[in-house]
């Protein structure tokens, strides 16, 4: 996990982001993306989106044809 501050506008206000990478049940790293949010909330809005349309993304049809998220690792 790469933690990035970035100055928001002319203020003095720092936003802490997150890189992170979905890695399935056999250890190979299938998604990178960044995320505000901790990762546990980030993983169960993954997990709330491939139940909902698990059509929507590469990612979540990747996901769906491999029976779901169940075993998978947020890092």
């Amino acid at each position: 996990m790469l933690d990035v501050h970035i100055l928001h506008n002319s203020s003095s206000t720092r936003v802490t982001g997150r890189v992170y990478a979905l890695v399935d049940p056999d250890g190979v790293i299938r998604y990178i993306g960044s995320t505000l949010l901790e990762l546990d909330k980030r993983m169960s809005m993954h997990r709330t989106k491939e139940l909902y349309d698990g059509s929507a993304s590469p990612l979540l049809r990747y996901v769906n044809s491999r029976g779901g998220f169940d075993g998978w690792t947020i890092r």
